[in-house]
């Protein structure tokens, strides 16, 4: 799958950095979902199929480190990128562990998520591969 055609959530308050960031995904191809704090993910990754999150570590009513693990089991091959500030760079390792695929610091730097996201849904697209080879294998020869 294309970056240019990958579902990203992006979880943040509502204010001009998130309309940026959203602004700038979307002018890199990308389709943007919005939700305001985590309990609205949540919403989000039970009704849709997302390919990556972009959320903070720590921000009122949002909790990277849950919405991590909510998404991971919804959708266990979706790129997440947390973005903390300094002081909430202690948690980093519990959501690395939680399968964030990065950490960025914030404000985060645009071109730095961009790259964070390619390597999340490249590393995606050689697991589906692999996925579909193995059943392909299996198929032709009985493995």
């Amino acid at each position: 799958m294309p970056t240019g055609r990958a579902t990203i959530l992006v979880v943040d308050r509502e204010n001009a950095a998130t309309a940026a960031l959203i602004a700038f995904l979307r002018g890199r191809g990308m389709r943007v979902l919005w939700a305001r704090d985590g309990e609205a993910a949540y919403h989000v990754l039970d009704e849709t199929r997302v390919d990556a999150v972009v959320a903070p570590l720590r921000s009122p009513r949002t909790d990277g480190v849950a919405v991590c693990r909510h998404a991971r089991e919804r959708h266990p091959d979706a790129c997440v990128v947390l973005s903390a500030d300094p002081a909430g760079a202690r948690m980093a390792a519990d959501a690395l562990r939680a399968g964030a695929h990065d950490i960025l610091p914030r404000p985060v730097d645009r071109e730095r998520l961009l790259a964070a996201l390619e390597r999340g849904l490249a590393q995606r697209r050689l697991a589906e591969r692999l996925v579909e080879m193995e059943g392909r294998l299996a198929e032709r020869f009985g493995v």
